[in-house]
């Protein structure tokens, strides 16, 4: 399902070189469910972005888009914080934290 995400305002295109009319910038490529051993099940949604190298990827708890004000984390990868818990940053924590409470609220991003 492609998502348009940047539309130049009606007059505007010109201001944005190289960009056309109505850009396709960001496409779901992927889509899987995740369960996990901490914090339940989610399904794991990757992206590709034009012009970028790394693909995103969304993990949705339930259905956000029904709940007045879901929780959203916006979380950069972080290797020695995600992976190995280093203990240099608290990366790890804070995406564990955040895992943690959109589980019990049943329902985020």
């Amino acid at each position: 399902m492609p998502v348009n995400l940047l539309r130049p305002a009606p007059g505007k295109e010109r201001e944005y070189t190289g960009v056309t009319r109505n850009p396709q910038l960001v496409t779901r490529i992927a889509t899987a469910h995740l369960p996990t051993g901490r914090f339940g099940d989610f399904t794991i949604i990757a992206y590709e972005v034009r012009f970028e190298t790394q693909q995103p990827v969304v993990l949705v708890k339930g259905e956000p888009d029904k709940v007045e004000a879901p929780l959203v984390r916006l979380h950069s990868s972080c290797f020695t914080g995600d992976l190995l818990d280093s203990l240099r940053c608290d990366c790890g924590s804070q995406l564990s934290m955040a895992l943690e409470t959109i589980d019990k609220a049943g329902a985020g991003a």
